[in-house]
């Protein structure tokens, strides 16, 4: 959080061959605060959310996010240290 708060993003990538709508997914770190997600991925493609409320701050100093589906179902987790962070670059996974 700071001066990087309502400018954080990330993007969500769907590797199957049909859109993904996200009524129901979120995003969750490990502190447990929790970003509702919304739109659709299209299909082989990606999804930029920039993430204007503040409700799970990108902590700079290192943290883990899960992308849990509707049912649940944790699809993906993405684990990062403060090594990763760079103002302006994007922490790949």
């Amino acid at each position: 959080m700071g001066v990087d708060r309502g400018n954080e993003a990330v993007e969500i990538g769907n590797s199957t061959a049909q859109a993904v709508d996200l009524a129901g997914w979120k995003l969750r770190d490990r502190a447990g605060n929790q970003y509702r997600l919304t739109g659709d991925v299209t299909a082989q493609g990606r999804l930029r959310i920039v993430m204007t409320t503040p409700t799970m701050p990108l902590n700079n100093d290192g943290d883990t996010v899960w992308l849990i589906d509707s049912a649940g179902v944790v699809r993906s987790r993405v684990e990062y240290n403060a090594d990763h962070v760079q103002a302006g670059e994007w922490v790949e996974k």
